[in-house]
């Protein structure tokens, strides 16, 4: 299934994206296409020469590569991938230990997102309010209902997946779509004693 995206496992290439300013590119490039380093830090609030080696090595484990150069300007990067994969049944010793640092990096981006839409969400239309937002909750699945509600969204986001700046309409705009369906940890007997116990008023 194309919702998977490339499957990355090698420690270094998890490492080398456990980086919240390559994470900020990866995604600046998806959402304007190709850029330069020195337009990319404009975006980023980043030097040009930080950004360029930040971009090298992303290219340096197929994150990124060089796009077709512009007539009098620096050579362009565009992303490789629209979207990556961790397979973390397969990773190694070493992988599982950088594994940490990935989603740590991811959810600070995930919070910066959240954070920057809340903070100019009154600048958009109330349609764009309505339809957009971020929800949380406990749902109680069997394993069989998890993978029918994964692949169901699955399904319904892939015809939108390989789609680039080029091919935008007036009305379309970039979306941060999170996906995170994990079983919580099961309370212990001395939490569930706390929860059954009334509180004193």
């Amino acid at each position: 299934m194309s919702f998977e995206g490339r499957r990355v496992s090698e420690p270094s290439a998890l490492r080398a994206l456990s980086h919240p300013l390559r994470l900020r590119l990866i995604e600046l490039l998806q959402q304007a296409g190709p850029l330069t380093a020195t337009e990319a830090a404009a975006h980023v609030g980043s030097s040009p020469s930080n950004c360029s080696f930040h971009l090298r090595q992303l290219a340096k484990y197929g994150y990124v590569t060089e796009a077709e150069a512009r007539a009098g300007r620096n050579r362009p990067w565009r992303r490789v991938d629209p979207h990556v994969t961790v397979p973390v049944d397969e990773l190694d010793q070493a992988g599982r230990e950088a594994l940490p640092m990935l989603i740590c990096a991811a959810a600070e981006r995930y919070r910066t997102n959240v954070l920057n839409w809340h903070s100019t969400r009154d600048s958009y239309s109330k349609a764009w309010r309505s339809a957009s937002g971020d929800a949380h909750r406990v749902l109680r699945l069997t394993v069989d209902e998890l993978a029918h509600i994964r692949d169901s969204i699955a399904s319904l986001i892939e015809p939108y997946l390989e789609r680039t700046p080029a091919d935008d309409g007036p009305d379309t705009v970039p979306i941060a779509w999170l996906l995170s369906a994990v079983p919580l940890s099961q309370p212990t007997s001395s939490d569930a004693d706390l929860l059954r116990t009334p509180r004193s008023t």
